[in-house]
């Protein structure tokens, strides 16, 4: 069980606090570090995200959906 008292946002009982973990760990902090930090790319922009059917690559696409970017996922072997 995840204890959820260290994070500081309203949870609802029916949320499961470990798929929280998800965007709020390791994985959704590279992804938005990756988009917004690094990436910075800028309003009508593209963006490739290689490996987007992975949790990392999936999470960036997702954030620059939200930002309004055209997004070109890459994923396969």
């Amino acid at each position: 069980m995840v204890d959820v008292k260290p994070i500081k946002l309203p949870i609802r009982d029916d949320v499961d606090a470990r798929a929280l973990l998800a965007l709020y760990g390791a994985t959704g902090l590279t992804a938005y570090v990756g988009m917004i930090d690094v990436g910075q790319a800028g309003e009508g922009d593209t963006v490739v995200v290689s490996a987007a059917a992975g949790a990392t690559g999936s999470l960036a696409a997702k954030i620059a959906k939200i930002k309004g970017w055209r997004v070109i996922g890459i994923c396969g072997r």
